[in-house]
């Protein structure tokens, strides 16, 4: 059975102020208000739960003798991995079975050649960004001192004041037409 057609909404006269489709001033939606802030369904934006926070909290653990702050689920496998190393065969099941677990995933450990060049990419970073930082500092103490600005030109530093060196020399110059002179 069809339900009949609804007919046209009833249009708002003109001769009052407040009541059909003319909610009271002070009760209007102002601009920028939000009503339902959290949607339609009235939920928060989901929040880590008690398991996630307390996998994300930050562990201290003494390695070699240093200590770093890690994620408690990366001290976990961390510390099941020592004990595996050392021989407990419970640990080493959990190694084992997220090993597995990672090669369905396809995620490969990366083998000893690819640590070693990710460990001298992040030496030479680092040495990098030090030199930067260091020029920069030079160049900052130098305008603190009154010096002259600074540019790199031709792979030196040079003052902002110097004029550019053009490819020929004026002198060669002079001295090539008084020869062609003679």
């Amino acid at each position: 059975m069809a339900k009949a057609p609804k007919g046209p909404k009833k249009q708002p006269r003109a001769d009052y102020a407040v009541g059909y489709a003319r909610p009271p001033q002070h009760s209007r939606v102002k601009p920028g208000q939000v009503l339902n802030p959290h949607g339609r369904n009235g939920k928060k934006a989901s929040e880590p739960d008690a398991f996630d926070k307390a996998r994300l909290r930050l562990s201290r653990v003494t390695i070699d003798g240093e200590v770093m702050m890690i994620p408690s689920d990366e001290a976990f496998y961390l510390l099941q991995m020592t004990k595996a190393m050392a021989g407990d065969k419970s640990a080493a099941k959990i190694v084992a079975q997220e090993l597995a677990a990672r090669r369905r995933l396809s995620v490969a450990p990366l083998s000893p050649a690819e640590i070693a060049q990710t460990e001298a990419e992040e030496a030479e970073k680092r040495a990098l960004s030090a030199r930067l930082v260091d020029m920069l500092q030079g160049i900052a103490s130098a305008k603190r001192a009154g010096a002259p600005r600074l540019v790199y030109r031709d792979g030196r530093l040079v003052s902002l004041d110097e004029p550019t060196t053009p490819e020929s020399p004026p002198d060669e110059a002079a001295s090539d037409d008084s020869s062609r002179g003679d």
